[in-house]
């Protein structure tokens, strides 16, 4: 990306990669991604790193459960303890999201759980 002058990237990680692990309920944390998702989340957490030791202006959007539902267009996006548990949010939210990152700065360089407001009934 440095070598072409791409300056921007938003890349898709898991909530329970890197600092926010705590944040999830103790069956998640321990069993779902301490044991069946072992290798997956390393792997993001491994993509975490190596993005955070660039220069780039990169963007990381953590989700939880992803869902076949119509995008409902409303959704909380943090970085710190205020959202907690799995969640889920439908995958054309996170479709949204993602690109609209790449007009703004407002995640520059934070890696933003993404959590819908309702979800998915």
């Amino acid at each position: 990306m440095t070598k072409h002058g791409v300056r921007r990237i938003v890349a898709i990680s898991t909530f329970s990669a890197g600092n926010s692990r705590p944040r999830v309920g103790w069956f998640a944390r321990h069993l779902l991604f301490g044991a069946v998702l072992r290798s997956e989340v390393a792997d993001k957490e491994a993509m975490e790193r190596a993005l955070a030791a660039t220069d780039l202006a990169w963007t990381v959007v953590r989700v939880g459960l992803l869902a076949d539902a119509a995008a409902r267009g409303a959704w909380r996006a943090a970085d710190d303890d205020l959202i907690r548990g799995m969640g889920k949010i439908a995958r054309a939210d996170v479709a949204a999201f993602m690109p609209a990152q790449l007009a703004s700065d407002a995640w520059v360089r934070r890696a933003p759980a993404l959590m819908a407001e309702r979800c998915c009934d």
